[in-house]
């Protein structure tokens, strides 16, 4: 399924589309006053526990605190990064894995994605995952 969406976070508007299977379930959220960010939250397969976000936001998006990266990251149509990955244990003691990417972009604001799961769903569904985020286009909306 394909996705889009322009926000408005400034005088410029910013297009953030992207592609995900059919089965999973998105929220968009726009800019308000009180919640400066925009974007997607992505719920996979309707899992609670297997979510991410592909967002915008007003200050600087920084990656603080992982373990891992960063790992220089680039989407099918060019738009550039830095990948930044943890692993933890739940508390039911499974392992789970976290991350961020960090976009290079001129526009403005500062673009990103955040995602969280147990490392069992990521390490079944990573290629699934990974055409997703290599299907993301943050641009300039005309």
């Amino acid at each position: 399924m394909d996705i889009a969406h322009i926000f408005k976070p400034y005088e410029q508007a910013v297009e953030i589309s992207l592609q995900m299977p059919d089965d999973w379930k998105y929220t968009i959220w726009d800019v308000e006053a009180e919640f400066p960010q925009w974007g997607y939250s992505i719920q996979v397969l309707g899992r609670d526990d297997t979510a991410f976000d592909i967002f915008g936001q007003f200050g600087t998006l920084t990656a603080v605190g992982y373990s891992n990266g960063p790992k220089s990251f680039q989407t099918s149509q060019g738009l550039t990064g830095q990948y930044f990955w943890d692993e933890y244990m739940l508390d039911d003691k499974n392992p789970a894995i976290q991350g961020m990417i960090v976009f290079d972009t001129e526009l403005a604001g500062f673009y990103g994605v955040s995602f969280n799961m147990p490392k069992s769903f990521y390490s079944e569904n990573k290629d699934i995952i990974d055409k997703v985020f290599q299907s993301i286009v943050i641009k300039e909306a005309q």
